[in-house]
């Protein structure tokens, strides 16, 4: 299988730099007490300039922006005229850029570089747009992000009629195609999922690298070219048939079902993942145990429990299995329920638990020093459709309340619902150790926060991150890891 870098959120260097500085602009605009700033209309005085270090960037009528300079912003808002954003660079938005709806071409070739979201929603919007390193990309208008160029994207939601119409893409986590002739005629090296669900989706494709191709109707994917080991499933009405990987790592960063990623700072007792349906008479919960050191924190151990069966993994590989310290699996065949356990020693500081389900699907456990990472691998949705908690829901990848009805996307609020409830969740770790439920998670103290990234630089500069991050899944997050912890070898064992 190819090798796939995905993008994730924004790294924690470029998000404290949107808001540091008063808005500025080097061309005309009103520039609000709020440090927001009004372009409107041909007239603005916003075309060609350079505007830095606002929180809200308001581009409203024809030309308006058109050829400026955006950057270290909180949003950029472009509607009501044409090409109101045409051929704009936009870069470093901790924020939404919004396109539309009312007005024609208003992203006509614009340049995005480094944002959570885009959302172009009229007709014809982010027409010939390029995008790079953006989480979530809406394409919801008739012909929207037609001939786009889309690079290192999270979610590639193409709703719209033939929006995404002769695009290309390459490295995206998972491309939706969801409306009538969308992803026609796409190309790229696209994404490991695509799901192709309307009408005529996904005609004309070129797959030179995607390992899924999820066809949900019978007139989808049609003429497809195939040209490698790809997995592909014609069935009308699935429910999402794509094995999908999910994972959390680091300081700690979650890489959701849909390959969002997002970070979450405090320390309790979450629920990762809780699947009753795993296996007929083995429900599969996994369990991770963050704590705080300094402005961060870290899943400092996991537990997975399969049927009646515990696995408990904390730092440096100690382990217990159904409560006993430091089982030989080495000598001895372990199971967790009906699954078997390898266990292998890389080094003193190295050590991996992996789970066998069969057919390549796996689940993962590592410690790198005092740091434990989980990694559920080609997860199929006969054993993990309907699972939850912090992983999100696996059909949609969005993070949910328990009651599985309201989306919650800030991380702390989605700690607060997935905290474990010994009464209610059991006690799967071997000791208790707060806060537990009802007592809150902890988050760590936020002035420690400039002092300890501070100390983190001086040890490791971003450049040497950088480069040692280079094989990344997840470059910002496996950055900014790194220059946390002055550990350059992290970047090859955890990411």
């Amino acid at each position: 299988m190819a090798k796939y870098t995905f993008p994730l959120l924004l790294s924690l260097l470029v998000r404290l730099s949107v808001v540091s500085a008063a808005c500025t602009s080097s061309g005309g605009g009103v520039i609000n007490p709020d440090d927001s700033i009004d372009c409107i209309g041909p007239g603005s005085g916003c075309q060609g300039a350079t505007i830095s270090g606002c929180t809200v960037v308001r581009c409203v009528g024809s030309t308006a922006c058109q050829n400026s300079i955006i950057s270290n912003v909180e949003s950029v808002i472009c509607r009501d005229g044409a090409t109101a954003c045409g051929n704009a660079k936009i870069s470093n938005v901790s924020g939404e850029v919004t396109c539309g709806p009312v007005g024609n071409v208003n992203c006509f070739r614009l340049e995005l570089t480094n944002a959570p979201k885009i959302s172009c929603l009229g007709s014809g919007q982010c027409f010939d747009m390029r995008a790079n390193n953006v989480q979530v990309l809406d394409c919801l208008g008739q012909n929207s992000c037609k001939r786009a160029t889309i690079h290192n994207a999270g979610v590639l939601n193409c709703v719209g009629t033939t929006s995404c119409h002769q695009s290309t893409v390459n490295n995206a986590a998972v491309m939706n195609c969801a409306g009538q002739t969308a992803c026609h005629s796409t190309f790229g090296s696209l994404a490991p999922e695509i799901n192709c669900s309307a009408q005529h989706a996904c005609h004309y494709f070129a797959l030179p690298q995607a390992s899924c191709l999820n066809c949900q109707s019978s007139d989808s994917c049609s003429f497809v070219a195939i040209d490698g080991p790809f997995q592909v499933s014609i069935a009308a009405g699935s429910h999402g048939t794509c094995p999908k990987t999910s994972t959390v790592q680091g300081d700690p960063h979650f890489q959701t079902w849909n390959g969002k990623w997002y970070d979450y700072m405090g320390a309790c007792d979450l629920i990762l993942l809780d699947a009753p349906q795993f296996e007929d008479g083995f429900p599969l919960l996994v369990v991770i145990r963050t704590t705080t050191r300094y402005d961060y924190s870290y899943v400092e151990s996991a537990a997975i429990k399969i049927g009646d069966d515990i696995l408990e993994v904390a730092s440096f590989g100690e382990h217990f299995l159904n409560g006993v310290d430091g089982v030989d699996m080495v000598h001895e065949d372990m199971f967790l329920g009906p699954f078997p356990v390898h266990y292998k020693q890389v080094d003193i500081r190295t050590h991996t638990f992996d789970i066998s389900l069969g057919g390549g699907e796996k689940i993962t456990l590592k410690s790198y020093k005092d740091l434990v990472s989980v990694k559920l691998d080609k997860a199929d949705a006969q054993r993990f459709l309907g699972s939850q908690g912090m992983l999100g829901d696996f059909k949609t990848g969005q993070t949910m309340s328990r009651d599985g009805i309201s989306i919650v996307t800030d991380p702390d609020l989605l700690a607060t619902e997935w905290q474990v409830h010994p009464e209610d969740d059991g006690m799967v770790f071997q000791t208790a150790r707060a806060p537990q439920y009802p007592q809150s998670c902890q988050l760590p103290r936020q002035s420690k926060t400039t002092k300890r990234r501070r100390l983190g630089e001086l040890i490791v500069s971003e450049d040497d991150a950088r480069n040692a991050c280079a094989g990344a899944n997840n470059m910002d997050g496996c950055v900014h890891d790194v220059m946390a912890t002055g550990d350059l070898e992290l970047a090859s064992v955890v990411w």
